[in-house]
C-alpha cells in the first residue's frame, strides 16, 4: 500500500511538469499510460500461479505458505506466536496448506472451492467491509482529484505549487501505513488485545481521524494550514489498512480474494461517483465547505457502522 500511495504523491508533483513539457493536459495522460505499459510484461513474468512455481520464493517462505502457517482459531482474539496478524509487516494470513506437487489448473477441489457470494453476502461484517471501503474510496478519490484545484480556488496558488501543497500528505500516508501495521501487531502480540478491538480501534482512527481533519480544514485560512490539515486527514486514513483493509482476510483466507475484489469494485463506484458529485457541489456552491461537511459526514457513519458490524472473527473455511 506505501507504493499505491507514493504513486500518488508522484503523480501530483510531476502532472504539471509533463503538462509543460507536452504543451496541453494531454501529457500526464499518456505518460503514465506508457509506464502502465511498460511495467505491465514485468508482473507477467514475476507472477505465478502457484507460489511452488515461483523461482524466487524463499524456501523458508515457501514452507510458511504450503504448510497453512500457524493453527488459527475461529474466534477473534489475539494467539500468541502469530506473526503478522495485527496487518504490519509480518503481512496477511497465511494460504491454506496445501499439498505436494503443482496445482492443477480447473478442478477445485472441496476444499478450494468458493462460497457463492449469496452466502458471503449474509454476514453483516462482509457488508462492513464493503461499505468501509465505500467510505474509504469516497474520501480517497475527492482528496486526489480535487485538492489541488482546492488550492488553486481557495488560496490562490499556482498549480505547480498546489501540486506540492497536496502532494505532501500522500508521502506521510505511506508511512503511517506501515507504522499502523506495526502497531496493530503489537497490540496483538503484546499487549494481547482481541484482534476485533484492535481491528475497529484502527477504523476508528482510519474514519475518524480524516472527519476531524477534513471538519478543521474548512477553517484554515493559509495553504500551509490546509496542508497541514490534509496531511492529519490522509495520514490517520491509513490507518484503515490495519482495519478493515486487512479484515477480508480475518472474515476467511480462502476467501480474501473474492471478498476485496467485491468491496473493492462497489467502494471504486463509489469514489467515481464522489468525484462527480464533490465538483457539482463546488460548482453550486461556489466553494469547498459543503464537499469537505459532506465527507467528514460519510467517514463519520462509516466509522460508526464499521465499529458496530466489523469483527475479526473467523466466519468462512
Amino acid at each position: 500500500m506505501a507504493g499505491f500511495t507514493l504513486g500518488n504523491m508522484v503523480g501530483l508533483l510531476s502532472a504539471p511538469l509533463l503538462m509543460r513539457v507536452f504543451g496541453n493536459s494531454t501529457g500526464p495522460f499518456i505518460a503514465f499510460g506508457l509506464i502502465g505499459l511498460l511495467w505491465l510484461p514485468l508482473w507477467l513474468t514475476s507472477v505465478t500461479a502457484d507460489p511452488r512455481q515461483h523461482p524466487n520464493l524463499d524456501p523458508a517462505e515457501l514452507a510458511y505458505i504450503t504448510g497453512g502457517g500457524y493453527p488459527r482459531t475461529t474466534e477473534g482474539s489475539g494467539v500468541p506466536g502469530r506473526a503478522g496478524r495485527g496487518g504490519g509487516k509480518g503481512g496477511d494470513l497465511p494460504l491454506p496448506a496445501a499439498g505436494p506437487g503443482p496445482m492443477k489448473a480447473g478442478k477445485a477441489s472441496p476444499s478450494t472451492r468458493l462460497l457463492p457470494m449469496s452466502v458471503l453476502l449474509r454476514k453483516p461484517a462482509v457488508w462492513a467491509n464493503i461499505v468501509g471501503n465505500v467510505v474509504n474510496n469516497w474520501g480517497f478519490f475527492i482528496l486526489l482529484s480535487w485538492m489541488p484545484v482546492y488550492f488553486k480556488k481557495v488560496f490562490g496558488v499556482n498549480l505547480r505549487d498546489a501540486a506540492w501543497f497536496s502532494s505532501g500528505p500522500w508521502a506521510v500516508m505511506a508511512v503511517v501505513g506501515y507504522v499502523a501495521g506495526m502497531i496493530a501487531d503489537w497490540m496483538v502480540h503484546d499487549l494481547r488485545m482481541d484482534i476485533s478491538t484492535v481491528r475497529k480501534f484502527m477504523q476508528c482512527l482510519g474514519f475518524l481521524g480524516p472527519a476531524i481533519g477534513l471538519t478543521l480544514l474548512r477553517s484554515a485560512s493559509r495553504p500551509e494550514t490546509a496542508s497541514l490539515f490534509l496531511t492529519l486527514s490522509l495520514g490517520l486514513s491509513a490507518c484503515s489498512q490495519a482495519g478493515f483493509i486487512v479484515n477480508f482476510q480475518d472474515l476467511g483466507p480462502k476467501h480474501a480474494g473474492l471478498l476485496h475484489g467485491m468491496a473493492n469494485t462497489v467502494g471504486t463506484a463509489a469514489g467515481i461517483l464522489g468525484t462527480v458529485i464533490a465538483g457539482w457541489l463546488a460548482e453550486t456552491t461556489g466553494s469547498f465547505r459543503t464537499v469537505l461537511i459532506v465527507t467528514s459526514i460519510v467517514y463519520a457513519a462509516g466509522a460508526a457502522f464499521w465499529t458496530s458490524f466489523g469483527t475479526a472473527q473467523q466466519l468462512f473455511d
